[in-house]
């Protein structure tokens, strides 16, 4: 066993391993005190020594750091000692570490006369550049003596400012940077007491100052240029060249530690300096630095924005392709991410349609297109996911700033749930623009916040708070009828109205038109049933291909346009236009029925379908329902459609109303007109076949009539016509009075009830329209209730505004006939008067009179954008698309909806927005 391990090495002891590291050390030790601790050192070409030695060290990240011997002691200390340094490094332009992105940073101590000879540095080169070639290139020379802080900390401190006075500048890099960016500052706005000097002439003795002229050249043709390069210095009142300073200092008096003070030779001196080769060498030095021409990081520069700009012209194109997907709410992507796929999206199918027309595109897709996950070429998913972010957050920024600039908004808040089964409650602003016309604008979805009024409240006050919308500036709130948000105690409007007392709540005026409208629809027996027969005959047809087929064959023969439609739950125009559809195409529906009920290869039940709803079409009831309606639906149908328009306002809205009342109340005397009208209708749809009876006449189908047999008495008149008058007018008052009239008085009260709350808010305001014809009294009291009202947004000088207002306004209208319609003074509304005020510059003369209609024009009537949001969801938010985050679905909607926004963005703004906001950047 011994002999086996003697063929081993033998393992040292403790002692002696203990000593051969000792040794170790020490031999590291003697060739470190022989090593010099300096990578490099350069000499100025007049002061270098021929003993000085030059080395360049490469560092594992490639900086590079020249320095000189400045101290022997911090040699022997180990410590090392660097005059300057530069590199390639991380700056704010991608090089370096100081304010121009080149060298690191230097700490300057006392001056060179403040210190002993022997301490002073020689000659350096304070920054360097490492060329493709391997050379090194100083940016400029400078005899700067420093005292070098120790090389070995971390980094560097930076100088601090330099001063405006020249004799206390330390010319370093710092200083050089800091006016090749910066102007100098001559110092001549104050006196020059300090610039005194004595001279003897003969026995007289003379004090001579520093003059303004100095700083100024005047030329052989008269023409006099500054001398922006001269400085004075206050606290020495000499004057110095400052690139001559900063690049040539000591070569002459100008750039002296002294300065120039010959003020009785000032002149002469000046000349010879200005056209001296040194000062021109510096002065052309400095420009070439200042335009970054001839700099060490010139050609490094020149790259950098050479490629900024290539990357710059990329996303240029992807933002546009962006904004016209979302500005049209389109999908962005597909089931793969590769360039040339069918399958790739729709984003990527327009970098491709861009690029048949776009070589700047072609090859960079070409270069670039599919490199792959990890490398950099802003077209993947990722990058454009982020730009709709940042998108989206531009347009919400902007639409801020623009009620910010109104000052005064209005809220609209409704909800609906998504095909995620979320409630998603949407939040819109309506101000009034610059020109006096109102906007309303859509700011986000929030999602799950709750049914009832306090938290809807609480996340409305909650989001208004982090845009930065002062609750305080709301000055109107505007939703549906549904109890948690009209609520007068528990409701989204109370609880706004807690937050600010002058919110007024004015109900939707569609939605309440379309409540009016469905009141009157379930009436009476008569219009319940018609309605249901119109929904039942359109099921009917349109459940089977083959039965539309031959509806829409009868269509083409008796050249009806319309086919039918069907009715909706939460819209009341589809009444409408299921009631003109069945006007216009009654006959072609009723040879449909009637083909269907004799097609014997059709199922028994069908037929027997058929044969009723063509009995149901043939009845007086339906045809009269369906004139009647058709004329309430004339008149009802274009209020419902102008009462949507973003600009309506309060008193708008409330004469749509009025004449909508007026309207009914003539219709109510038009019933004999409406009846010969269906007794016509009626015979012309009696020219079809009966199935029932075979008798072409139809006379099963008309109407029965009421025959009322009485006592007859010895002297009655024996006229069956007469008795045929009289039973007509039995039968037309029954129909009247059961069905007419009812349907009309419920729509007339139901309007009339609805128009109150608007009533209530716009006569407030409505004196402003009368101001002409008004007496000083009327208006005095009129302007009391608007202050009271208001008391934190008007001024008890209202009362003065109006009354020279309303003398301005007679004044015009005397004038001219022509003028006052020119100006729209003829029919005068308060949207009118409001833009009258902007249009002639008055609203510095009527403040008060501006600040009422804007807040009066401020105040929504309808929620109709806010139901413009949900289908801009509905398309954003597809089936096809369910998975996108909530954020994602904002950015996306509010691009979709404010689309004039987006396509008026600046994307070269939101071009740097992303590059602030994104890390990963291409490496240079």
């Amino acid at each position: 066993m011994t002999g086996k391990a003697s063929g081993f090495r033998k393992r040292p002891s403790g002692a002696e391993s203990k000593r051969k590291a000792v040794e170790k050390e020490r031999r590291e030790q003697d060739v470190l005190q022989k090593t010099r601790k300096l990578d490099l050192f350069f000499s100025s070409n007049k002061r270098a020594k021929a003993d000085d030695s030059e080395a360049i060290s490469s560092r594992h990240n490639e900086n590079y750091v020249i320095s000189g011997d400045c101290d022997d002691e911090a040699d022997d200390n180990g410590s090392g000692g660097g005059c300057c340094g530069g590199g390639i490094g991380d700056g704010n332009d991608g090089i370096g570490d100081g304010n121009d992105g080149i060298g690191d940073s230097f700490v300057c101590t006392d001056s060179a006369a403040d210190r002993p000879q022997e301490a002073q540095c020689p000659e350096v080169v304070p920054s360097l550049s490492i060329s493709e070639g391997g050379d090194v290139a100083a940016v400029m020379s400078a005899p700067a003596p420093y005292r070098i802080a120790d090389s070995s900390s971390a980094s560097f401190t930076q100088c601090e400012r330099p001063s405006d006075d020249p004799f206390f500048w330390k010319v370093n890099e710092e200083t050089v940077n800091f006016f090749l960016k910066n102007d100098f500052n001559q110092n001549i706005d104050g006196d020059f007491l300090k610039s005194a000097r004595t001279y003897t002439d003969g026995d007289r003795v003379r004090k001579r100052y520093c003059n303004l002229e100095f700083f100024k050249r005047k030329l052989q043709n008269g023409i006099s240029i500054s001398r922006a390069n001269l400085v004075y210095s206050p606290s020495q009142g000499s004057i110095y060249c400052a690139p001559c300073m900063l690049f040539n200092r000591g070569a002459t008096k100008f750039s002296s530690e002294t300065g120039f003070s010959d003020w009785a030779h000032a002149r002469d001196r000046i000349a010879d300096h200005e056209n001296s080769s040194s000062h021109r060498d510096c002065l052309i030095k400095f420009r070439d630095c200042k335009n970054e021409i001839g700099r060490i990081d010139h050609e490094l520069r020149v790259q950098i924005t050479k490629e900024q700009e290539y990357w710059k012209n990329v996303l240029r194109r992807v933002v546009s392709v962006i904004k016209k997907l979302a500005s049209r709410g389109l999908a962005f992507r597909g089931t793969d991410e590769t360039f040339g796929s069918v399958s790739n999206g729709n984003f990527m199918m327009c970098l491709e349609l861009i690029s048949e027309y776009d070589p700047f595109l072609a090859d960079h897709i070409a270069r670039h297109g599919s490199t792959g996950r990890g490398n950099v070429s802003y077209l993947s998913s990722t990058i454009y996911e982020e730009l709709i972010e940042l998108m989206g957050k531009s347009v919400l920024e902007h639409v801020v700033k623009l009620v910010k600039i109104a000052k005064y908004y209005a809220v609209i808040v409704d909800s609906t749930r998504d095909l995620n089964k979320k409630d998603q409650l949407t939040l819109l602003v309506r101000y009034v623009n610059t020109t006096g016309i109102p906007e309303e604008r859509f700011l986000t979805f929030i999602e799950n916040c709750g049914h009832t009024g306090e938290e809807m409240a609480e996340s409305v006050l909650k989001y208004l708070a982090f845009v930065d919308l002062s609750i305080e500036d709301c000055r109107g709130q505007s939703y549906d009828n549904a109890a948690n948000m009209s609520g007068k105690f528990k409701g989204l409007q109370a609880r706004l109205k807690a937050a600010n007392s002058v919110i007024t709540y004015v109900p939707c005026a569609l939605h309440s038109m379309n409540l009016s409208g469905s009141s009157a629809a379930e009436s009476c027996k008569m219009t319940v049933v018609y309605f249901d027969f119109l929904q039942s005959v359109y099921n009917f047809i349109s459940s089977s291909t083959h039965r539309w087929a031959i509806f829409l064959s009868f269509c083409e023969e008796e050249k009806d346009s319309r086919t039918l439609k069907t009715l909706s739950s939460t819209r009341f125009n589809a009444r409408e236009k299921a009631c003109e559809a069945l006007n216009s195409s009654a006959k072609s529906l009723a040879k449909t029925l009637q083909c269907l009920a004799d097609d014997e290869s059709l199922k028994e039940v069908d037929r027997i379908k058929a044969r009723a709803f063509l009995r149901q079409l043939r009845s007086f009831d339906i045809i009269f329902m369906s004139i009647v309606w058709k004329a309430i639906f004339l008149r009802f149908g274009k209020i419902l459609h102008d009462i949507q328009s973003k600009q309506m306002h309060v008193s708008r809205a409330l004469s749509l109303y009025d004449s909508l009342v007026g309207f009914l109340e003539e219709l109510k005397t038009s019933f004999p007109t409406y009846f010969e009208t269906a007794k016509e209708k009626h015979r012309e749809l009696r020219s079809f076949k009966n199935d029932d009876t075979g008798d072409e006449s139809g006379e099963a189908d008309e109407r029965p009539k009421r025959h009322r047999r009485r006592k007859r008495f010895f002297d009655d008149s024996e006229d069956e016509e007469e008795q045929e008058v009289q039973a007509d007018e039995e039968i037309n008052g029954e129909l009247a009075n059961q069905s007419f009239n009812i349907i009309l008085q419920t729509l007339i009260d139901d309007v009339r009830e609805r128009a109150a709350a608007y009533r209530e808010f716009a006569l407030k305001f409505s004196f402003l329209t009368e101001l002409p014809s008004l007496e000083s009294a009327q208006i005095s009291e009129a302007t009391a209730q608007l202050i009271q009202a208001y008391k934190e947004d008007l001024e008890s000088s209202l009362f003065e505004e109006c009354l020279h207002l309303k003398s301005y306004l007679n004044q015009l209208a005397a004038s001219t006939t022509s003028n006052s319609e020119a100006l729209g003074l003829t029919d005068l509304s308060l949207s009118k008067l409001y833009q009258f005020l902007i249009e002639k510059n008055l609203q510095d003369v009527y403040p008060n009179v501006s600040i009422a209609l804007h807040i009066y024009l401020t105040v929504p009537v309808t929620n109709c954008s806010a139901e413009r949001s949900f289908s801009a969801m509905g398309r954003v938010h597809n089936y096809l698309r369910t998975s996108q985050q909530q954020e994602r679905l904002v950015n996306v909607a509010i691009m979709s909806m404010e689309s004039d926004i987006t396509m008026q963005l600046d994307f070269e703004d939101i071009i740097e927005k992303f590059a602030r906001a994104k890390a990963r950047k291409k490496n240079f």
